[in-house]
């Protein structure tokens, strides 16, 4: 009798135990008819009580031990914005050869020197864009290798084009060259000028560069930071780049007079980033003796004049430059 009972209760066909699909109604408890299929999980050994509070998140995220990170033990990861080299000097001769590229072949302020640590920090300028630079100098076995950081991630191409001038300084000039050219010549050769296309053809008429001209000083002198280191950036390159518009900055710089010499004159309270471009402006400005004539008798000219050398704290070396080959564009306008 006890026999014929619990075979009553068998199925009368072979059941699959693949999935949890092809159970008979007998084999799922009644708790688990109840649940949903998302809650229905399966762990190595049977079915997942479904009434326990499961932590879902921790069932289908679980890292293997191999694949958890290490807090103990650091991971160097390499910048892909920093670049590296090997030279064939020595560390001192490379660190000599990085400050003079800095100091007289490219148009940079440095910023930090330590010579004992062999490092040097500087705000560099491509075509007017401040980029801020990091180089370091160490000897690694039978070489050593200069490695420079852009710190300030703002331009990828300029970046680029300094990182190969860089390199190119150490690999294509001997000391022989350096004595046969000059620094401005250097400068040339390895910090080529951008060619400003938009100056071309659109800005060729009188009305268009005195427009342009009142636009870009405007844009120098606005209440928005932003607003005037990319307004000077652009102006410094018209005044490079376009000749034909010297006058008519001169006639717009008339316009500004004190507040053109109060940024020009106090660059701890200005940024550098705005302060050079202002500087190379008028400098480029007054290579043209029309400009230079219209600005004899203005307040900009009477306070370069007045102090002829900067070399106070308060002026940038790069800034001094521009502003003293300012100066001797001034002595040549006849009285």
């Amino acid at each position: 009798m006890v026999v014929r009972m619990m075979a009553s209760h068998c199925p009368a066909e072979p059941v699959s135990m693949t999935s949890r699909g092809t159970l008979p109604a007998a084999f799922v408890p009644m708790a688990v008819k109840q649940c949903t299929d998302d809650l229905l999980l399966k762990d190595p050994i049977g079915w997942l009580d479904p009434i326990k509070d499961l932590n879902l998140a921790r069932c289908h995220d679980q890292q293997s031990e191999y694949d958890k990170p290490v807090e103990d033990e650091p991971v160097e990861k390499k910048v892909a914005g920093d670049m590296e080299f090997h030279v064939i000097e020595g560390p001192q001769d490379a660190f000599r050869k990085v400050k003079y590229f800095l100091s007289k072949e490219a148009d940079a302020e440095m910023t930090y020197d330590n010579k004992d640590l062999q490092k040097i920090e500087a705000a560099v300028f491509l075509d007017f864009v401040e980029l801020q630079i990091e180089v370091n100098i160490r000897s690694v076995e039978d070489h050593t290798m200069v490695m420079v950081k852009d710190r300030s991630r703002s331009d990828v191409v300029r970046w680029h084009r300094f990182c190969a001038q860089l390199k190119e300084s150490f690999a294509c000039r001997s000391d022989q060259a350096q004595q046969n050219v000059s620094p401005r010549d250097l400068q040339s050769e390895l910090l080529p000028m951008c060619s400003c296309d938009e100056f071309d053809d659109d800005w060729v008429d009188s009305q268009s560069m005195c427009d342009t001209a009142e636009a870009l000083l405007n844009d120098v002198t606005s209440g928005n930071a932003n607003v005037r280191v990319q307004g000077a950036q652009v102006l410094a390159c018209w005044a490079r780049e376009c000749p034909e518009c010297r006058e008519h900055i001169a006639e717009e710089l008339l316009k500004n007079d004190v507040q053109m010499v109060e940024a020009l004159l106090q660059t701890s309270n200005v940024p550098l980033a705005e302060v050079y471009p202002l500087a190379a402006t008028l400098r480029y400005t007054l290579l043209c003796p029309n400009a230079a004539s219209t600005l004899m008798n203005s307040g900009i000219a009477f306070r370069l004049l007045a102090t002829r050398t900067f070399n106070s704290g308060s002026t940038a070396t790069i800034v001094a430059k521009e502003l003293s080959m300012a100066v001797r564009c001034l002595d040549k306008v006849p009285p």
